[in-house]
């Protein structure tokens, strides 16, 4: 599944057949499993669900060989997109030929690095299954500033008309990141953020 613009492209080439594409982390599964690709290309940056969290979702399900396409080429997301079963990772802005390889190789049961994040790769291990990442590293960009605005006393109101987003987005986000965190109450939320030091200095 990928994106209209990569879409485009990717349907000029012969052997392959874009069986669909998503635009928010939480539909991935559902359409995986509808759809049933051979190879999902997967966003790292989704709202609602992180791609990292979509991996470790798709490690239930077989059948499926997975490739991130991302503008992320820092040491912890490639390491955690390999732990959690990637076959691949790229960066965005790779040219097209070089897309179709990685694709190829990736069906093929191949692995295919991107050369930016080859080096990666040769780093010490990634951190064993009961070292994963930390459940508010699974957070959107959004959710993360929604977050550290709630646990900041700001209500609803105001964290949705300073990041200029409906009231119900931010409910929305609200609740996905509580359900992320095993949180009950605004309470515990304080709690979690302020325990790892997730808030922002103040002023």
């Amino acid at each position: 599944m990928a994106c209209r613009g990569t879409r485009a492209f990717l349907e000029t080439e012969a052997d392959l057949y874009v069986v669909g594409h998503v635009t928010d982390g939480a539909e991935v599964i559902p359409a995986v499993d509808r759809l049933r690709p051979d190879l999902l290309l997967l966003d790292v940056a989704f709202p609602q669900m992180s791609g990292l969290e979509v991996l470790r979702q798709l490690r239930r399900r077989r059948g499926v060989r997975t490739l991130v396409l991302s503008a992320f080429g820092d040491e912890a997301y490639v390491q955690e997109a390999l732990r959690q079963g990637s076959a691949g990772y790229i960066l965005k802005g790779i040219d097209g030929p070089e897309l179709v390889r990685a694709i190829r190789m990736v069906a093929a049961g191949r692995t295919y690095l991107s050369p930016e994040v080859a080096a990666c790769a040769q780093l010490p291990p990634a951190r064993p299954e009961d070292e994963a990442l930390q459940p508010h590293e699974t957070l959107t960009l959004r959710e993360r500033e929604v977050l550290q605005m709630a646990a900041r006393g700001f209500p609803n109101a105001e964290i949705a008309a300073r990041l200029y987003i409906g009231v119900r987005t931010v409910e929305t986000h609200r609740a996905n990141l509580m359900r992320k965190l095993g949180l009950r109450n605004h309470a515990e939320l304080i709690h979690y953020a302020t325990r790892r030091g997730l808030l922002p200095p103040s002023g």
